[in-house]
């Protein structure tokens, strides 16, 4: 009879295995290995990867950004177009300012795709062809959008290749505009001296403000800045009101004093470029006379209906309104119905910047029982911008007697007297002047809106891919 097996015997039997074990312990073994390997080097490449798209979108995100600050400025778009480029080959490295290859890249700025519709890729200051940087007009003092692609990058698999992984394509888009900020005050009276806020009689000065910020900021250290005498009264609603000075009578909400005087929200609005001069307008009687934009010595309307057409009116004397004749702004085929009037000084054969500290230049004065009903324009460099005169321009702005002035878009008048008497005004506007009066019962009322007016402008990203430029 057998003998059984000691347990030592088994053990041993079991440390000896089954022969050929140790061959399949390395095949699984390199196997794991194999697959470590390739696992560690996909990671690294796919982070290096990542790294390049994000580097590739930030570059496009700063480029356009600094693109779209250059934009309405003495910059020709080759000029900035040459910049964005300059600008991404200094943080990107993908291609240089003339267009040839650097760190790499198998691109150059001709080999863009992501261009939105309708817009224009000019050639470089260089004179180089390219279609990566795009913006929304070929006009270079009405351009407010810019789009930028970074060129194709193409980014190897340094271990995953070894695998048969091929180069991955990297590139980024990003498109920016210019676009106006909200201002700090819906009634900006920037003078620094003297009672520059004020009403008598009855008159009312009503303000309201849609947009943050404060509704009425004066700027005036005296004692009082503002003043509402007699039965008159100042009323803000939708923000506080702010004075450098102090303020007396029936003011509401009490006025926040000794504020920090408020720069001037639209110092950086360009002048426009006057247009070709035309003749002078005089209508009487019961006529009807419609006008281009241009250069004018003087417009005169005694009576009977001026209709204007689209576009900026340079005037360097006065424009005037009185009796029972209106005013209006017409449309023209698909252009929007909105004017600018620009007041400076000069001749109409020769309009030039009125000289600092002031100086007396064009000007608009409604009388009687006028009616005047304009719009400023929607699009170009002066969108939004009803009335401007020249920084240095000291004539007053009159708006008198039983005219009715009903309107929408900003009334920009720095070292001018906004002066209102008798008269039922009702403005959609910001209104940035020397300083304002309001007497003879009248009732004015002043609503600001961001969205139709004139503001500072700045560069800002769009929130929408390139090729949907809604918000841009």
């Amino acid at each position: 009879m057998p003998r059984d097996m000691s347990s030592g015997a088994l053990r041993a039997l079991a440390r000896r295995g089954t022969p050929g074990d140790d061959g399949v312990v390395l095949v699984l073994t390199a196997l794991a290995l194999a697959v470590l390997f390739a696992s560690a080097a996909l990671a690294v490449d796919l982070g290096n990867l990542g790294q390049t798209a994000q580097n590739a979108q930030d570059a496009a995100d700063s480029a356009a950004v600094s693109g779209a600050g250059l934009l309405r400025s003495s910059a020709s778009l080759g000029q900035v177009v040459t910049e964005v480029e300059r600008y991404v080959q200094d943080n990107y490295s993908a291609v240089s300012a003339d267009g040839s290859s650097l760190g790499g890249a198998s691109s150059s700025w001709d080999t863009c795709t992501s261009a939105p519709a309708g817009y224009v890729a000019p050639p470089d200051s260089y004179g180089n062809v390219q279609d990566c940087i795009s913006f929304d007009t070929s006009n270079a003092s009405t351009a407010s959008v810019v789009s930028v692609e970074v060129p194709p990058r193409s980014v190897p698999s340094t271990f995953s290749g070894t695998l048969g992984s091929g180069p991955a394509t990297v590139t980024a888009a990003a498109t920016a505009s210019l676009s106006p900020q909200s201002s700090p005050c819906a009634l900006c009276v920037l003078s620094g001296s003297g009672t520059s806020l004020q009403t008598t009689g009855s008159s009312t000065l009503s303000v309201a403000t849609e947009s943050g910020g404060s509704a009425i900021l004066v700027s005036s250290s005296a004692d009082p800045a503002i003043s509402a005498g007699g039965a008159s009264s100042i009323v803000a609603t939708g923000g506080a009101i702010g004075v450098v000075g102090t303020a007396t009578g029936d003011v509401s909400p009490a006025p926040v004093t000794g504020v920090g005087a408020t720069a001037d929200p639209l110092s950086s609005l360009a002048a426009p470029i006057p247009g070709p001069q035309q003749s002078d307008p005089h209508v009487t009687g019961d006529r009807s006379v419609t006008i281009v934009p241009g250069t004018y010595a003087s417009i005169t309307v005694d009576s009977g209906t001026l209709a204007l057409d689209p576009g900026t009116y340079v005037v360097t004397g006065a424009f005037v309104v009185r009796g029972d004749a209106s005013v209006y702004s017409v449309g023209s085929g698909e252009l929007p119905a909105g004017v600018t009037l620009y007041f400076t000084c000069g001749t109409a054969s020769a309009p030039s910047p009125c000289a600092a500290p002031g100086q007396p230049g064009g000007s608009l004065d409604l009388a009687g029982g006028s009616g005047f009903g304009l719009d400023a324009p929607t699009t170009g460099a002066l969108e939004n911008v009803l009335v401007y005169y020249d920084r240095f321009d000291t004539s007053p702005l009159v708006i008198d007697g039983d005219s009715g002035f009903t309107s929408t878009g900003t009334v920009y008048a720095k070292s001018a007297a906004l002066e209102m008497a008798g008269a039922t005004v009702g403005l959609d506007s910001l209104v940035d002047v020397g300083s304002l009066s309001v007497s003879g019962g009248a009732s004015v009322s002043i609503t600001y809106v961001a969205a139709h007016n004139a503001g500072a402008l700045a560069p800002a990203l769009c929130t929408l891919e390139p090729a949907s430029l809604a918000n841009c």
